[in-house]
């Protein structure tokens, strides 16, 4: 749904933290809104953080790769990988190829980010994600 970037930028600038974080998703790319989003990535409250860097990330803004990367080493999920999977250099490739190694549990997300990604090293890295044996928790 496209709403209006004078509209969007009240919310995205109002005072409610949960407000401004429910507006970025509707954030579309713009001299407006863009600049907005990316003043959002230093808010106090993670939440607003978060979503803005996730939009971002959606636009195509490198801006938002060391907060996607703080977020995705700190607590990771699939929408964070996601979204640093789109924007993501090769540093930032190979820290998520990392995190698919050392937490099992989000190994799926990582790969099918990568086969998202159009990033030259995220072939590579996918491969050899997928010939590396799934670590099963030692039997206690």
């Amino acid at each position: 749904m496209k709403l209006p970037g004078d509209r969007v930028a009240e919310w995205l600038t109002a005072n409610d933290p949960d407000l401004r974080a429910a507006a970025c998703p509707f954030a579309i790319p713009s001299p407006l809104l863009t600049p907005i989003l990316i003043e959002l990535l230093d808010d106090l409250h993670p939440e607003v953080m978060t979503a803005a860097a996730i939009a971002l990330a959606h636009q195509g803004r490198a801006e938002a790769c060391p907060t996607l990367s703080r977020l995705f080493t700190m607590s990771p999920s699939a929408e964070i990988i996601e979204a640093a999977a789109l924007i993501a250099d090769e540093p930032m490739l190979l820290r998520l190829e990392k995190l698919a190694i050392q937490q099992a549990s989000l190994r799926d997300h990582v790969i099918e980010a990568l086969n998202e990604s159009e990033h030259p090293a995220a072939n590579v890295i996918l491969r050899r994600l997928q010939a590396m044996p799934l670590q099963t928790p030692a039997k206690t």
